[in-house]
């Protein structure tokens, strides 16, 4: 019986876990170190196939502020430097670092309480990317059919957390 409900429910059914209500509510750091003494992640580690993505579609770049596309501009360049020009592409929503057919990185704009902010999600099969970053990932997430670990941040705070994503691209393309 649960597994007819299951598939019959299955395309009306995403994630809606702790992660994404902590983000979408502009929760404080002090949620997160709370939230992570009761359960082990914000959001499931293994997304079934199937389900609905649980980040908010993308807007065209041309529709954000010249902050923000210009912040996409320096992602897209420090992309190419390290893993290399073919495989980095710029989209109209969305910039995409690919290796064997697959998207590993995706910068993503989005509003969020009517704000601009860029969502940097980095492919959860890279493991140990918290061990690596000196930013907090949460997730995984759904996106285009693939787990991914989401870090979003304000344009205003590109200049004081560039070098962190700097220094994580460079160790990615190292683990590349």
């Amino acid at each position: 019986m649960w597994a007819a409900a299951n598939a019959s429910t299955k395309d009306r059914v995403g994630w809606l876990g702790y992660g994404i209500l902590g983000r979408e509510l502009d929760l404080s750091d002090g949620f997160h170190q709370v939230l992570l003494t009761m359960v082990p992640y914000p959001e499931p580690q293994v997304i079934q196939e199937g389900f609905k993505e649980t980040i908010p579609t993308s807007e065209r770049w041309d529709t954000f502020s010249e902050l923000t596309n210009s912040i996409a501009g320096d992602m897209f360049h420090t992309l190419s430097k390290h893993f290399g020009s073919g495989s980095t592409e710029r989209l109209k929503s969305s910039i995409s670092m690919k290796a064997g057919g697959k998207a590993l990185i995706k910068v993503i704009p989005r509003r969020k309480n009517g704000k601009g902010t860029i969502c940097l999600d980095v492919s959860a099969s890279w493991g140990g990317l918290q061990s690596l970053a000196k930013l907090r990932f949460d997730g995984p997430y759904n996106i285009v059919g693939q787990p991914f670990m989401v870090y979003e941040f304000p344009p205003e705070k590109w200049e004081e957390i560039r070098p962190h994503i700097e220094a994580l691209f460079e160790s990615l393309a190292e683990l590349l």
